[in-house]
Order: C-alpha cells, then sequence, then structure tokens
C-alpha cells in the first residue's frame, strides 16, 4: 500500500515488488531514463543543476550497479544518470525475470540499488525545477474544461467530478494495462484548444476521445513539459512526466486511423501530457489551473 502521508517516491513505488507486476515494475524503470533524456534535451540548465547533490547520488548508485556486478559504461570521468538507470534497467531485467511474472522480493543488495536509485531520481527531479525556474512557465492562469474517467477503453465519459489519489482518478481503468496506468501515468491532461484545432483540421475528434482525464484550456500547451507542476484546482498537484504515446485505441478519432497526428516526436507540442500525482484531492470543471 502506498502512504496517506507523502506523495510516493519511486523507491516506495517500486520496494514493495512482490506487490507489483513485473510490466509495472520494468515501466517504471524504463520511464525514469525516458524522463531524464527528455528533461535535458537542448536545456543547459538542467545539466547544470546535476553538478550538486545528483553527482553524489549518482555515484552511489554506480557503486551499488558494481557490487552486483553491472559496470555502467563511462562517459568520461563520471557516468551519465541516463546511463546509470540504463544498466540499472538491464541489470534488474536480467535479476528478476521475464516480463509478465509476479516480482520475487529484493535480497539486501537490490534494495540498496532501488534506494540508491531513488535518490538519483530525487535529484534528477530537483534538477527538473531548477531548469523550470530558470526558464519558467508562463504565469497565465488557465480553467479545468472537462474531467473524466471510464472503466476502460475510449471515449471517457465525462464527470461533475473527480477524486484524484496517489494511483490517479478513483473508478478509472485501462484497458491496456501494458501502455497505461502505471505511477507516472496516474493522470492524463490535455488541450482543449489543441483539440479544437485537430477537429478545424478534419479530424472527427472531440473531448474524451482520445481518453484524457483533464482537459484543460488558457495555457499555453507547449510549456507542459517534463518537470513541470499543474496546479488543478485548490488542491490537486500534478508534475508532468512526459507526453503519452499514441496508439490504435485512439485511431477512430483520426481521418484514416492516422492517430500518429498527437505524436509528440512528430508533432511537438500536440501530444497528450501524463503526470504524477503530488498531492490529492478533487478536480471539477471549471477548477482554475496553474502551471508552476
Amino acid at each position: 500500500m502506498l502512504p496517506d502521508a507523502s506523495a510516493p517516491t519511486f523507491a516506495v513505488v517500486i520496494a514493495p515488488v512482490d506487490q507489483w507486476p513485473w510490466a509495472d515494475v520494468v515501466g517504471t524503470i524504463n520511464v525514469q531514463q525516458r524522463w531524464w533524456s527528455r528533461l535535458v534535451a537542448g536545456r543547459p540548465a538542467v545539466e547544470a543543476a546535476i553538478d550538486g547533490p545528483a553527482r553524489h547520488a549518482a555515484a552511489a548508485l554506480a557503486d551499488a550497479l558494481v557490487a552486483l556486478g553491472a559496470s555502467p559504461e563511462p562517459a568520461g570521468d563520471a557516468p551519465r544518470i541516463v546511463d546509470l538507470i540504463a544498466a540499472r534497467t538491464r541489470l534488474l531485467i536480467a535479476t528478476l525475470g521475464g516480463r509478465r511474472t509476479r516480482v520475487r522480493p529484493e535480497p539486501v543488495a537490490l534494495a540498496a540499488l532501488l534506494a540508491a536509485t531513488d535518490a538519483v531520481i530525487a535529484s534528477m527531479r530537483e534538477a527538473g525545477r531548477t531548469a523550470v525556474a530558470v526558464d519558467p512557465p508562463s504565469d497565465r492562469a488557465g480553467r479545468v474544461v472537462r474531467v473524466a474517467s471510464s472503466g476502460g477503453g475510449v471515449p471517457k465519459p465525462a464527470r461533475p467530478e473527480v477524486v484524484v489519489g496517489w494511483d490517479g482518478v478513483s473508478g478509472d481503468a485501462q484497458a491496456d494495462r501494458d501502455n497505461h496506468g502505471r505511477p507516472w501515468q496516474a493522470l492524463c491532461l490535455w488541450s482543449a484548444e489543441v483539440v479544437e484545432a485537430l477537429a478545424a483540421e478534419g479530424h472527427p475528434i472531440g473531448p474524451g476521445a482520445c481518453g484524457e482525464n483533464v482537459l484543460v484550456e488558457g495555457i499555453e500547451w507547449a510549456e507542459v513539459r517534463p518537470g513541470v507542476r499543474l496546479h488543478l484546482g485548490p488542491d490537486v498537484v500534478a508534475e508532468v512526466s512526459g507526453e503519452t504515446s499514441p496508439c490504435h485505441q485512439i485511431a477512430a478519432a483520426f481521418v484514416g486511423g492516422r492517430f500518429d497526428r498527437i505524436d509528440h516526436a512528430r508533432h511537438p507540442g500536440w501530444a497528450r501530457a501524463y503526470a504524477w500525482v503530488e498531492h490529492p484531492g478533487v478536480v471539477r470543471p471549471g477548477d482554475a489551473v496553474r502551471l508552476g
């Protein structure tokens, strides 16, 4: 069970490994590497920020990897954090077995590895926030247009309110658990302006058609990037973990089934966003939205 007192760290998410399907553990591990790569891309302020606590945390992670016989590939005098996370991913996959098995409790050495990784992730996230402060998003406020949940599949129907917990929207489910519903995917967020622009292009799309939990308007969607926090209403705080990867489940919302129209790599600024939940609460249409 996740604690009620504070938002879960990666160690909290991963440590009770006997309670998590292997797909969830591997997916959480893999997203750390993608998150860091996306966060630092073209943003030297983030790279500079790892000279502090993150460098010490990275050294501890490197030591833990070496103790388990997995030496990360060096890059200069010290491995890059993204290389350390990649080495950790390979090690855990090799140690813990098949992707769809239930994960066995880890030995002491693996517990130390997970703890070292958690310190790295905390430093990474802090570095991201430092970069956001250096290059802050606009202070323009928006509002929640629509909230939604479903028992699986799309479109997600509108609700008068949604209760947001550490693991996402209460009562919400995902039909495709291989690609959705992980800790970093607790909330799926999107822009009403983007949906309207896609409809103007002729796509048979509307609110909820792509499975978003919260649809917002009035903020610059291109600024909703990894490391940015969204304050939704009076209580909920979510931190963007990355852009979603569109799949065939939403093909009906696009002309010719071309759901890659909202793929971030092909069309930056159009993708939905996934987020961790840092503070739970209730979100309703009309609630204020603020980036920070």
